[in-house]
């Protein structure tokens, strides 16, 4: 096996890792939304089988000469609070979805490892890839099943929170004067799907809306952590803003970034060798960039720091 090879692997397990920690709490918090006590039983079985996917990988990142991040349990449980306060302002099929897209991010990932392993020939990390890929196809499953039932009116495995129940009446009320003008907005957007560049301008403005309100409830809440005192929940807070990409310019660890070239950009980054300060740039140029030559080299670094970690 390549040392580039193991690099990969290592890169990826370490995304894994923090993402599974993510699943876990998220299983955790749905068991209080469990309808009966054979679903709730069936949701604390996930949320079991999550942490045990989580040493898994840990255990296969040792394995290969990495070292398991120590902040990833912390991050995860961090990340799930966020994902599930901010969903209090959502529909029950709103964050299902969430957990979906979770899902499929997993499985992608759970396929991909599988062929670097392919071609690494490592048979143990092959078989810990198809372990997770059938995990998360069951999840997948699960996840669509519940959405199935919500769709046609019927009752869930798992039920909205009352705070989701109660927003959602007032969701209605309050925006049944605006239903009018979301009708004239329909008629508007599908005239510009006669232009796919027009639509794709709306699509992309509307993506980074709601991200901007993430970034900035996310930094309001650290501001608040700070001027409280409570050092820890700050830096948590500042940790998942920063996996998330929600970073402004002048906390990158590359000054100036905005102005680089995708060359200065890939002689620039050579220079970091903290993983977190990499996923961070990472993140910020895929939400802001989207350059592929930047991605690319921020990538290699990030895989090459996180294999001498």
């Amino acid at each position: 096996m390549t040392h580039g090879t193991t690099a990969k692997l290592i890169a990826q397990l370490r995304i894994l890792h923090n993402l599974t920690n993510t699943e876990a709490q998220i299983a955790t918090t749905r068991v209080a939304q469990a309808r009966d006590d054979d679903v709730r039983a069936e949701l604390m079985t996930n949320a079991d089988n999550a942490h045990e996917r989580s040493k898994l990988i840990a255990a296969a990142l040792r394995d290969l000469g990495g070292v398991p991040d120590v902040i990833t349990p912390a991050l995860g449980r961090a990340t799930a609070l966020v994902k599930t306060v901010a969903e209090q302002v959502q529909p029950l099929a709103g964050a299902l979805f969430s957990d979906l897209a979770l899902e499929h991010q997993l499985l992608d990932r759970a396929i991909y490892l599988g062929e670097l392993a392919d071609a690494a020939d490592h048979a143990a990390t092959r078989q810990l890839a198809e372990r997770l890929q059938q995990a998360h196809q069951e999840t997948v499953k699960w996840i669509n099943s519940v959405l199935a039932d919500e769709a046609a009116g019927e009752p869930t495995a798992v039920r909205p929170t009352p705070v989701q129940m109660a927003v959602s009446r007032l969701t209605r009320v309050a925006y049944y004067p605006a239903r009018w003008a979301a009708a004239r907005i329909d008629d508007a957007a599908e005239a510009l799907a006669r232009t796919h560049t027009r639509v794709d301008t709306l699509a992309d403005a509307t993506l980074k809306s709601v991200t901007a309100g993430r970034d900035a409830g996310l930094g309001k809440a650290e501001q608040i952590a700070s001027s409280k005192g409570a050092r820890t929940t700050a830096t948590t807070l500042h940790s998942t803003r920063a996996a998330a990409g929600g970073l402004t310019e002048a906390e990158l660890p590359v000054k100036n970034y905005d102005s680089l070239t995708i060359d200065e950009v890939e002689a620039k980054v050579q220079k970091v060798t903290d993983s977190a300060a990499l996923t961070a740039l990472l993140r910020y140029e895929q939400n802001n960039k989207g350059r592929v030559g930047a991605t690319t080299a921020i990538e290699n670094q990030l895989a090459q720091a996180s294999s001498t970690n």
